[in-house]
């Protein structure tokens, strides 16, 4: 079977994402590291069936996105740095649901207070993204979305989810290998690529997660190279890299650089060259017309306060105020 590497997989934006199989080929195409178990468990069927429900409710168009804040948190502090990244709120939604995969999320039960709603977590970035999804018989499908409350942040740091199937439809008989091309969003970039995998169901593969993350990560570090202007690998793990660094827009630079600086363990003289870097960034921003909707959309963004608890990043604080 041909490496899924070979030739290099590229995103949407046309960006190079792979530079070759990072696992000395053949031992990381193996088939062997894909589970190829046809029966799906419980636990298993429920993200599944979820995943297949939610895309179908988007598909026809009966879906509301819920814009009211939550009583203990601010659930739209991504609405205004969304826009400024020439996005909508309702616009990056939408296309995240059109392709949410069951391998993202966990159950949060103790959220979910009737039958017709459920409540997960996507664990796949630095800050966690919440879910509430209500089944009506009217609207069809109610979602919340934003970013996991500073207060559970530290529950969710290092966990992962142990499933590694991928919904992607395919004509080729269940029980075998093959290489598929699959399309996931992720952040604010679509990615397109090839995967080994093993076929389920006409619509459900197992894959090599490990081959997933290492696009994502890719991406992320890329953009740390392109801005420092040489090739750096900053990011071991996709939960060091939160939703909106995943972009081009000059705030997702921020957002990674922040990233970068506050969730790696870089040394001392290399968290001061991405500050420098971060500096410039900041310094172009100030520039840009409407540069004071730039800097409210990155204090909504990071402010998340529950209480007298918040993320700001001390460093994007100080280089406001020098730059202004």
């Amino acid at each position: 079977m041909s490496c899924a590497y070979k030739n290099g997989n590229y995103c949407a934006l046309g960006r190079l994402i792979m530079f070759g199989c990072p696992k000395n080929c053949p031992d990381y195409c193996e088939t062997s590291s894909i589970d190829t178990s046809i029966e799906l468990s419980k636990e298993e069927q429920y993200y599944v069936d979820l995943c297949r429900n939610i895309r179908q409710f988007v598909a026809l168009g009966q879906i509301e996105i819920n814009t009211k804040e939550h009583s203990i948190s601010d659930n739209l502090h991504l609405v205004k740095f969304l826009e400024m990244c020439g996005k909508s709120f309702k616009e990056v939604i939408l296309q995240y649901l059109t392709d949410i995969q069951p391998f993202q999320l966990k159950r949060d039960a103790a959220q979910e207070y009737d039958n017709s709603v459920y409540c997960v977590i996507d664990l796949s970035y630095s800050f966690a993204l919440y879910l509430k999804i209500t089944f009506t018989s009217d609207k069809g499908i109610v979602i919340s979305f934003h970013e996991n409350q500073i207060m559970n942040q530290k529950k969710y740091k290092k966990e992962t989810s142990d499933l590694n199937y991928m919904i992607a439809k395919t004509s080729l008989p269940a029980g075998t290998f093959a290489s598929i091309p699959v399309k996931i969003s992720h952040g604010l970039v679509t990615f397109e690529f090839v995967t080994t995998c093993f076929i389920i169901d006409t619509d459900l593969v197992r894959v090599n997660l490990e081959h997933v993350n290492s696009i994502y990560l890719e991406y992320a570090n890329q953009k740390i190279s392109d801005l420092v202007g040489e090739q750096r690998e900053v990011f071991s793990s996709v939960k060091e890299v939160s939703f909106t660094s995943y972009g081009e827009a000059i705030l997702n630079n921020i957002s990674v650089l922040v990233d970068a600086i506050c969730f790696t363990h870089l040394k001392q003289q290399e968290k001061l060259e991405l500050i420098d870097t971060l500096r410039l960034q900041m310094i172009g921003l100030v520039q840009l017309p409407d540069s004071q909707k730039y800097i409210e959309a990155l204090d909504e963004r990071y402010s998340m306060k529950l209480g007298k608890a918040s993320f700001q990043p001390r460093i994007l604080l100080e280089l406001e105020t020098e730059v202004e």
